[in-house]
């Protein structure tokens, strides 16, 4: 087998970038005032649909709370069962995702135009009454401490937290770990609260994209666009 040796003796001839061509994109308002940005692309009756919240990590002083919400929200909403709402969403082909980052935090849901009557609704409700069951609460909150009791003795994650702290200082946001006694402390109540503050005292932007038509657009109006997101609730994140 040959190789060919690259010349490394003339370096190469410099060239402008090419042009860069950004696709269009749709912009409205839903009847709530949220903002909507649409990219129709693609043949697959398909969509993602994405809510996003400028609030994140470095904002929230109780992460604990905050990464239960994210594990409790396709738990039950209104009178669906945790298992209603799985079978419903994996029942019409469905992926639903809720996670914060540093700034922001994302609620994405991939979907079949076929099957979106039945997961946008869902999504809302979700979004808007959300059920935090007590007993899976508790039970997600042992799982999670134990899972983070066994990464706090890696000495990957040790030197991580060590450095964190000399980068940015001691009780700088992003200094900030959580253990696992303040995983078990964490209340239904708190759980609550953090939904509040943040899914709905917030006014999030929404994204979607894919095999766009008039269909999946007023069922997004009649769903999302329906939520009461009150921005005037005191002491939001």
């Amino acid at each position: 087998m040959s190789y060919i040796h690259p010349d490394r003796t003339t370096a190469p001839e410099l060239s402008n970038f090419p042009p860069v061509f950004l696709p269009d994109y749709g912009e409205s308002i839903l009847p709530n005032g949220v903002k909507l940005y649409t990219y129709n692309s693609g043949e697959e009756p398909v969509t993602r649909l994405t809510l996003l919240w400028s609030t994140g990590l470095l904002e929230s002083p109780d992460r604990a709370s905050l990464n239960l919400m994210h594990n409790m929200l396709n738990e039950g909403c209104g009178d669906l069962s945790g298992k209603e709402v799985t079978d419903i969403l994996e029942g019409n082909g469905s992926w639903f995702r809720s996670q914060s980052g540093r700034q922001s935090t994302l609620l994405t849901l991939h979907s079949l135009n076929s099957t979106a009557d039945k997961v946008f609704p869902l999504l809302a409700e979700i979004i808007s009454n959300p059920a935090f069951p007590e007993e899976t609460l508790e039970s997600i909150k042992h799982k999670n401490a134990t899972e983070k009791d066994i990464a706090l003795r890696k000495p990957s994650l040790q030197a991580n937290i060590i450095s964190a702290r000399r980068l940015y200082g001691e009780g700088h946001p992003l200094a900030l770990y959580t253990t696992p006694e303040q995983i078990l402390a964490v209340t239904r109540d708190e759980v609550v609260d953090i939904h509040r503050r943040l899914m709905i005292a917030s006014r999030p932007a929404v994204y979607l994209t894919g095999k766009i038509t008039d269909k999946i657009l007023r069922l997004l109006e009649s769903t999302i666009g329906r939520i009461a997101f009150n921005e005037l609730i005191p002491d939001r994140l």
